[in-house]
C-alpha cells in the first residue's frame, strides 16, 4: 500500500494536546489535498514569534519549532456533506488519526 505524506503546520498548543493524547482529530480545509484513509501526515509545530527571531522563519509571525509528529489517518469525514448548509466549496474535513512518531529535531530527541 503506497500512502501519501501530507505536510501540515500546527500550532504549539494543538501539537502538545496530540502529544499528550488529549487530541485525536483535526478539522482542516481540504483545498488541493485529497486526504485518504491511511495516508500519513507530518505535523510541523509552529509558534508565533517576535520579528527579530530568524530561526526556521516562516513569514511575518510564525516559526517552526523543530518538533514534528507523524500521524496516520484513521478516518476522513467530509464535513460539507454532514452539514448541508455549508457550500460545496471550499471543502472541509475532520481527520481522525493515530500517532506513529514524534521528534524534536532542534534537540535531537525522540518524543514518542
Amino acid at each position: 500500500m503506497n500512502n501519501r505524506m501530507h505536510d501540515l503546520k500546527i500550532r504549539r498548543e494543538y501539537f502538545q494536546a496530540i502529544l499528550t493524547g488529549n487530541k485525536k482529530s483535526e478539522f482542516r480545509k481540504c483545498d488541493a489535498r485529497d486526504f485518504k484513509f491511511h495516508d500519513l501526515i507530518r505535523l510541523n509545530e509552529i509558534t508565533f514569534i517576535q520579528p527579530s527571531d530568524k530561526s526556521y522563519f516562516l513569514g511575518d509571525r510564525a516559526s517552526y519549532t523543530g518538533r514534528q509528529m507523524i500521524v496516520r489517518i484513521t478516518d476522513v469525514t467530509a464535513v460539507n456533506s454532514v452539514y448541508e448548509e455549508l457550500p460545496v466549496s471550499p471543502t472541509f474535513v475532520m481527520l481522525s488519526f493515530e500517532v506513529i512518531s514524534a521528534i524534536d529535531e532542534a534537540r535531537g530527541l525522540v518524543l514518542i
